[in-house]
């Protein structure tokens, strides 16, 4: 599964930076319709780079290139070499201020986090539930599975044994924060209900911004688990899956490891 996922990030990645051939480009966007998860990652990374080109537009080479040389010591006509060298060394510069901004983790720059806006929790739901309710990750056991909650919300949870109750996996979603995980469940044969695991912070960061659904449609249940927010959502009234929620004995070392295999 984590080889899988490295090569759609990595597809994804030649995709975004225009590296495909015509052939690969088709082949990925026809691969794209029947993938909800890569879809979204493709809106996720190209509203990411359009915030930053927006907020950080790409400096202008030429002009770093004239100030650089214009700030060197004017005594002596410095030799070709070396004027190539400043040249290189300020291109470099330029190249790498770019890179970084680019590739920070969305919810350590202070960018997105101004620019974020979670998508609705309900727009979230009805994408999955029109999908067929597909998992992009299945645990394999209650570690893995106490991993990924503790990756999303910094406790580690698992879901208690019910009987009208069965865990279908993980898919990612920005519902609350760009880490936001979403459990899949079915209640009560067939009914489709969501849980999105993230931290309380993250909660109360982008309070303002949550779109909860409207009531008689689609209901919202919160429950908080030390430093965890999560929330259902689902056509019943009733919560269902946030009360079966309970601490797992694992060490954060264990938890930690865990999801790092994601």
């Amino acid at each position: 599964m984590r080889e899988r996922r490295d090569d759609i990030t990595e597809a994804l990645d030649r995709y975004l930076d225009n590296q495909m051939s015509d052939d690969e480009r088709r082949a990925f966007e026809e691969s794209l319709t029947g993938d909800s998860a890569a879809r979204r990652e493709v809106a996720s990374q190209r509203a990411v780079d359009e915030s930053l080109k927006r907020l950080f537009p790409a400096p202008d080479v030429e002009r770093v290139l004239e100030r650089a040389l214009r700030s060197a010591p004017s005594r002596r006509r410095a030799p070709v070499v070396f004027r190539f060298t400043a040249m290189a060394a300020a291109a470099a510069l330029v190249t790498a201020i770019g890179v970084y901004w680019f590739n920070r983790a969305p919810t350590q720059n202070p960018v997105i986090q101004n620019t974020f806006r979670p998508e609705s929790f309900e727009t979230a739901y009805n994408r999955e539930v029109e999908a067929g309710f597909k998992p992009e990750i299945v645990c394999k056991d209650d570690l893995e599975f106490a991993g990924a909650a503790w990756g999303a919300s910094r406790e580690g949870l698992l879901v208690a044994s019910a009987t009208d109750v069965k865990v279908v996996g993980w898919v990612h979603s920005t519902a609350i924060s760009p880490k936001t995980l979403m459990l899949l469940t079915r209640v009560d044969g067939d009914t489709p209900v969501a849980v999105f695991f993230d931290t309380g912070q993250s909660a109360e960061q982008y309070a303002s911004r949550l779109k909860l659904p409207c009531r008689g449609k689609l209901h919202a249940h919160r429950r908080d688990i030390g430093q965890a927010a999560v929330i259902e959502i689902s056509p019943l009234a009733e919560p269902r899956v946030v009360n079966l929620l309970q601490p797992a004995q694992y060490t954060e070392e264990e938890l930690r490891a865990a999801f790092a295999g994601w």
